[in-house]
C-alpha cells in the first residue's frame, strides 16, 4: 500500500552519501560550524527572477545541498538572471530580527566562476565581495551581526564572470532569533544568540529550536553502505550501517533487521526493536478466535509516554485520540511526530543523540489491521531488541531452536490473559488442493510489471520469502485473491528502494484495488511529505502511494479543507480564533488567528524562590525552572515479566546531575551491573524469581538527596498446553455419526487427563453444545459432536477444544464443521 519508507531509505542514503562526498572534496575550505543552527529554512526566499520552469528561490534554502544542475527535475539549484535593469539579487528576508553568526554558500558544481563579484549584504550592510574564488563552497565566518534579511547580489550581464547570474546549490545562514529565551539545567537564562561551552564540552547555542548543545566530532572517512555518526554524549565518530529495515505484514509475516523471514502468531503486545531510550511495540490481534493474527498498531514509547498509530488511521498518546499532524517538541529538540503523508507515519527525531531520525514507523492501513514497516537508525544495529532480531548481520541466530515463538515469548509484554501462540504451521496444509490453489493466485508476482524487477529482486519461492507469505496470506483466508496483495506491495516496496520503480503496481492487478476514506484520492505517486494545515508548503522530493487530498486542500480532522478553513493546532489538540496556547517548551504564548495562524511572543520565566527542601528542577518538555522537593521520578514504578524475560527500569531526574551521582540500589545493596552510561536505566537480564523485588534509583544534587522506587513482579510460567486441530474441516453427513479430532500437549511432556477436556460449538462467540467424555489415544482426543448415528445440520460451524486445568481455560483454533444432508 505505500513505497515511501523505501524511497526515503534511498532518499536518506543518498543524501548522507552526497554529504559526504562534499565534505571530503572541501575538507580543507570548509570548516565546523558552531552550535548555531541553519536557520535559511525559517526565512523567505526572493529574487529578482529565475528560470521557474526547472527552479525557483526557494531552492535555495530547501536543505539540499547536491550541487549539479542536470537533470533539471532533480536540481536542487537556483538559476536567477537578469539581462537589463537593476542588481540581481537572491533574497532571505526573516520578518524579524535575527543574529547571524556566520554564512556558507554552496555553488553549482559546474558555475563556480560565476559566483566572482558576487556581493553577500546583510540589510544595507555588505558584508563580503567575492573577488577570484572559485570553490564550491564560500564560507563567511564570524560575522556576528543583527539583521532582518541577507542578501546576494550581482550585476546584470555585461561580460564573463560577472555577467548577471547568480548560481547557488543553498544558501545556509547560521544564527538565532533575536527575541528567543533559553534557560539552561542550572536554571540561566540565555538570548538568542548567545552560547557557550558546556561542562562536557559541547557548544551549546540559544537558537529557533530552544538551547540545542552539539559536538561534530572528528571528520572520518566511511565505506559505501555506511556513513558517520557522532555520539552526543562521548562526541566520538564511527562509521554506521545505513538505517534497518523490519516489516510486519499480513498474517503476520516478519522480515527481521537482518533480512530474516518468519511467521509467528502471538496474540498480544511484543517489543519490536529498541536503542538506549527508546523503544517500539506492535500489538497483534485475533480476529477469527484462530491463526492467522494480525497487527493492529505500532507503539513508540519514549520518555514515559506511548505514542501509537493504528488501523483507520487512528492516532493515539498514552490511550487518547490526537488530532493530526501531532508534533511534541522537547527542550533539547528532540521531536516526536505523527503525521498522515497517504498513510500513517510516526517518527522521533533525537538530534540529542546525532539521530535524525532515529526511527520511523508506518502504518499501512488494511482496513481491520496494519501492515507495518519500522526504520531504524544505524547506531543502533547491535543493541537493538525485540521481535525484529538483534541486527548484528546474521539472520541465522534470532530465535533458539529455531523455533521464531522463543523470540516472540521473549519480547512480550506482560499479560495474564495473553495466551501460548501457536507451534508455527503451513495453513495450506488444512485447506484441499491449497498449495496448488494459493500458487496459482501467487504466480501473478511471476507476471508483469513484477517481471521488471525480478533481476533486481528475489521474490522467494514456496518455501520462503515473499511467495511463501502470499501463499499462506491466501490459506488464511480459504483462497481469496484479495489477500495475495499485501505481499504484492512489499515486493513493489523492495523494487522502488533497489531502483525499480512498480509504484503503479495495482493499476496491472484488478483484484487488488485501494479504498480510500470519502473526499480523498489513491495515488500512486502523491506529495511527501503531504501539505497540511500546519506546513501548506512542505519541503521534499520524496513519493508516497496511499490516499491524499485533492491539491490545493489539507487533510483536518479526517476531511480535506481549503486553507480558509484550517484550525489552530498544537500537540493534536484543536483551538479556536482568540484562544491562547501556551507552547512551555519553547517558552512562547501564542493567539490562535483566522485561517489557523499562530501570533506568538515570547514569554519570560517567573523568578525562582525555592524551599531548603526543594531545588530548582527543570522537565524535558517545559522551559521554565520550578521548585520541586521529588525530583526524582520512576517512569515505570511496577513491572510484571515472566523468568527469561528481560526488563528495563527507567528513571527521570528533573535537573542535571553527574552520571556518577545517579546510583542504583538492589534490595538495599548498591548495584552497577546493567546501569545505562547516563546512569538513567537498569536493565535485569534473563531474570529470575530471586531477582524480582524492590528496586531504588537515587540522584544526589549538592546536599540534596532524592531517589524513586521499582517493584518487579516475577511470574513462572505455567506448563504450557498446545492444542491443535487434526484437520482444520470436517465433512459429516447427517445421516451418520460425526467426530472432531484434536492433538493435546503439554511442554512438561505429561499428559492431560480426559475428564479435563471438553468440545464445544461456537456461536456468536458463545460456547454452547459443550460435549466431554472424549476418547483418547496416542495424544489425539476425539469427541462426537451428534449421535452414533446422525448429526443435525444446527451442528454444522466452528468446533473448538477447550482444556481446562486449576481454573485456566486453555481453546484451541476452531475446526470448520460442514454437515450435508442425506
Amino acid at each position: 500500500t505505500l513505497s515511501f519508507n523505501f524511497k526515503l531509505v534511498a532518499f536518506y542514503k543518498r543524501k548522507r552519501e552526497m554529504l559526504y562526498t562534499l565534505i571530503v572534496v572541501t575538507l580543507l575550505a570548509l570548516q565546523c560550524v558552531t552550535a548555531f543552527e541553519n536557520i535559511a529554512p525559517y526565512g523567505v526566499a526572493t529574487a529578482t527572477d529565475s528560470w521557474d520552469q526547472f527552479t525557483g528561490p526557494d531552492k535555495a534554502i530547501d536543505g539540499n545541498r547536491y550541487p549539479t544542475w542536470i537533470p533539471w527535475s532533480h536540481s536542487s539549484s537556483v538559476y536567477v538572471s537578469k539581462s537589463t535593469g537593476p542588481t540581481v539579487f537572491l533574497k532571505v528576508d526573516f520578518g524579524k530580527p535575527v543574529f547571524i553568526d556566520s554564512i556558507q554558500i554552496w555553488a553549482r558544481k559546474d558555475y563556480s566562476p560565476r559566483m566572482q563579484g558576487m556581493t553577500v549584504w546583510i540589510d544595507d550592510t555588505l558584508i563580503k565581495t567575492m573577488v577570484d574564488e572559485r570553490r564550491q563552497v564560500y564560507e563567511i565566518p564570524n560575522i556576528e551581526k543583527t539583521g532582518q534579511a541577507v542578501i546576494l547580489r550581482a550585476q546584470p550581464r555585461g561580460g564573463y564572470p560577472n555577467d548577471g547570474y547568480l548560481n547557488i546549490a543553498e544558501l545556509e545562514i547560521y544564527g538565532s532569533p533575536e527575541d528567543s529565551v533559553c534557560v539552561d539545567s542550572d536554571g540561566k537564562e540565555w538570548r538568542g544568540g548567545q552560547s557557550f561551552e558546556s561542562e562536557d564540552g559541547k557548544t551549546c547555542a540559544c537558537g529557533f529550536n530552544g538551547l540545542v548543545c552539539r559536538c561534530e566530532g572528528e571528520d572520518i572517512s566511511c565505506a559505501h553502505g555506511t556513513y558517520k555518526w557522532t555520539d552526543q554524549d562521548t562526541c566520538l565518530s564511527k562509521c554506521v550501517k545505513n538505517d534497518g529495515l523490519c516489516t510486519s505484514s499480513g498474517d503476520p509475516h516478519y522480515k527481521t533487521f537482518d533480512g530474516k523471514y518468519y511467521d509467528f502468531h502471538g496474540d498480544c503486545t511484543y517489543q519490536a526493536a529498541s536503542c538506549e531510550d527508546f523503544a517500539v511495540f506492535l500489538k497483534n490481534v485475533d480476529f477469527y478466535g484462530r491463526a492467522p493474527r494480525y497487527t493492529l498498531r505500532a507503539e513508540l514509547r519514549f520518555k514515559g509516554s506511548t505514542y501509537a498509530i493504528a488501523n483507520n488511521y487512528r492516532a493515539t498518546v498514552d490511550g487518547n485520540v490526537v488530532q493530526l499532524p501531532y508534533v511534541k517538541t522537547f527542550t533539547n529538540g528532540d521531536k516526536v511526530t505523527i503525521a498522515n503523508n497517504g498513510q500513517l507515519q510516526m517518527m522521533l527525531h533525537q538530534p540529542s543523540k546525532g539521530r535524525t531520525p532515529a526511527v520511523s514507523i508506518l502504518a499501512m492501513n488494511a482496513g481491520k489491521y496494519i501492515n507495518a514497516q519500522i526504520l531504524l537508525h544505524g547506531s543502533c544495529s547491535g543493541i537493538s531488541e525485540g521481535i525484529c532480531g538483534n541486527w548484528n548481520d546474521n539472520p541465522n541466530d534470532e530465535f533458539e531452536g529455531n523455533n521464531p515463538n522463543t523470540l516472540g515469548i521473549k519480547h512480550q509484554t506482560y499479560d495474564e490473559n495473553c495466551p501460548a501462540p501457536p507451534e508455527p504451521y503451513h495453513p495450506c496444509d488444512d485447506v484441499p488442493n491449497g498449495f496448488a490453489e494459493a500458487a496459482a493466485i501467487c504466480d501473478d508476482i511471476k507476471k508483469a510489471p513484477f517481471t521488471a524487477c525480478h533481476s533486481v529482486v528475489d521474490f522467494g519461492d514456496a518455501d520462503g520469502g515473499l511467495y511463501k507469505n502470499c501463499m499462506t496470506d491466501v490459506c488464511h483466508c480459504f483462497i481469496d485473491k484479495n489477500c495475495a496483495c499485501s505481499q504484492y506491495d512489499n515486493y513493489a516496496d523492495s523494487c522502488i528502494a533497489a531502483g525499480v520503480d512498480l509504484s503503479d503496481w495495482r493499476r496491472s492487478v484488478d483484484y487488488c484495488p485501494y479504498e480510500c476514506p470519502e473526499g480523498l484520492t489513491y495515488m500512486s505517486a502523491g506529495p511527501y511529505p503531504a501539505p497540511t494545515c500546519l506546513e501548506r508548503e512542505p519541503e521534499g522530493d520524496a513519493t508516497a502511494r496511499g490516499c491524499f487530498c485533492p491539491s490545493g486542500q489539507f487533510l483536518q480532522d479526517g476531511v480535506c479543507v481549503s486553507a480558509d478553513q484550517c484550525k489552530c493546532l498544537y500537540e493534536g489538540v484543536f483551538y479556536n480564533t482568540g484562544d491562547t496556547i501556551k507552547k512551555d517548551s519553547e517558552c512562547k504564548e501564542c493567539t490562535c488567528e483566522e485561517g489557523g495562524e499562530m501570533s506568538c511572543s515570547t514569554f519570560k520565566c517567573p523568578a525562582l524562590s525555592c524551599s531548603s527542601s526543594e531545588i530548582s528542577a527543570v522537565k524535558d518538555d517545559e522551559c521554565c525552572p520550578y521548585c520541586e522537593s521529588d525530583w526524582v521520578k520512576a517512569i515505570n514504578p511496577e513491572e510484571t515479566v515472566m523468568t527469561g524475560q528481560d526488563v528495563v527500569l527507567t528513571c527521570q531526574v528533573n535537573t542535571k546531575v553527574a552520571k556518577g551521582d545517579i546510583k542504583w540500589l538492589a534490595e538495599g545493596s548498591y548495584i552497577t551491573e546493567g546501569v545505562s552510561n547516563d546512569g538513567l536505566k537498569l536493565k535485569i537480564k534473563d531474570i529470575e524469581v530471586q531477582t524480582g523485588g524492590t528496586y531504588v534509583c537515587e540522584a544526589t544534587k549538592g546536599d540534596s538527596r532524592d531517589s524513586a522506587e521499582f517493584v518487579i513482579n516475577v511470574k513462572e510460567p505455567e506448563d504450557k498446553i498446545t492444542i491443535k486441530p487434526v484437520k482444520s474441516k470436517v465433512k459429516c453427513k447427517s445421516n451418520k455419526g460425526c467426530n472432531v479430532q484434536f492433538k493435546i500437549s503439554k511442554e512438561s511432556g505429561d499428559a492431560v487427563s480426559a475428564k479435563d477436556v471438553k468440545i464445544c460449538q461456537m456461536v456468536d462467540g458463545k460456547m454452547i453444545n459443550c460435549k466431554s467424555n472424549l476418547k483418547v489415544k496416542k495424544g489425539k482426543y476425539k469427541g462426537k459432536i451428534g449421535s452414533n448415528k446422525a448429526t443435525s445440520p444446527g451442528l454444522a460451524g466452528d468446533w473448538v477444544c477447550v482444556v481446562t486445568e486449576k481454573g485456566k481455560e486453555t481453546v484451541s483454533d476452531p475446526v470448520a464443521v460442514e454437515v450435508k444432508k442425506k
